[in-house]
C-alpha cells in the first residue's frame, strides 16, 4: 500500500464513512477525499502532506464533519492505526466546489507513516 492509501484505509475504517483519492461517480450525502499534496520520504518513512477534503450536502454539516475529521486526525488516528506514527492538522478552511452543489471544507493533514 502507498502511504496515501495507508491513510485513506486508517481515515475511512475510524470515521466509518465513504473515503477515497477521488470523488465517487455517485455521491454520498457525505463523503471524505484525501489526496497527497507533497512531502518528503526516507528508507523507512513517509513524512507526507495531504488535502483531506470534507464534502456534505449542507454548509453546516460540512464544517461539523470536517471538526469531526480534525479532531480524529489529531486525537485518534496515530494511536488507532499502527502504520501512522504522527498526523496534525495543519490548517482547516471552507472551500467551495464552483462545479458542485455540495459544500465542502479542507484539511491540510501532515502524517509520519512507516513504510511497508
Amino acid at each position: 500500500m502507498t502511504p496515501e492509501e495507508i491513510l485513506i484505509k486508517a481515515l475511512a475504517d475510524g470515521l466509518r464513512l465513504r473515503v477515497s483519492g477521488d470523488v465517487p461517480a455517485t455521491r454520498p450525502d457525505m463523503f471524505v477525499t484525501v489526496e497527497r499534496t507533497g512531502g518528503s520520504q526516507t528508507r523507512f518513512l513517509d513524512h507526507g502532506t495531504y488535502a483531506v477534503q470534507v464534502w456534505a450536502k449542507k454548509r453546516a454539516n460540512a464544517g461539523k464533519l470536517a471538526q469531526t475529521v480534525a479532531s480524529y486526525i489529531t486525537n485518534q488516528l496515530p494511536t488507532d492505526n499502527g502504520n501512522i506514527g504522527r498526523s496534525t492538522v495543519e490548517s482547516l478552511y471552507h472551500f467551495p466546489d464552483p462545479d458542485s452543489p455540495m459544500e465542502r471544507y479542507q484539511l491540510t493533514v501532515s502524517a509520519v507513516i512507516t513504510l511497508p
